[in-house]
């Protein structure tokens, strides 16, 4: 599991990396760039919170708010083009 969790966070790592290079290459705002960044590392632990919140005998209610945040939010920023 530990091996698992390396491998994961240096894939995560070197992606989060090859996107920074990629978006200053092309000239994009240093704003643009810290939302794109926080929208993909809120992806990249919004799913094991998830199941974390899940799996210890809570209320479903509690679940169901994440996940319309999550999904309202990459909607926004990769579909509409929300810039904040």
């Amino acid at each position: 599991m530990l091996r698992a969790g390396r491998v994961t966070t240096f894939a995560v790592a070197v992606s989060v990396t090859f996107l920074a290079v990629l978006l200053a290459v092309t000239g994009k705002s240093i704003f643009s760039v810290l939302v794109t960044f926080n929208t993909v590392i809120a992806l990249a632990y919004g799913p094991p919170a998830l199941l974390d919140s899940s799996s210890r005998r809570r209320r479903a209610g509690r679940v169901w708010p994440f996940c319309y945040r999550t999904r309202i939010g990459a909607i926004g920023t990769f579909v509409f083009g929300w810039d904040w």
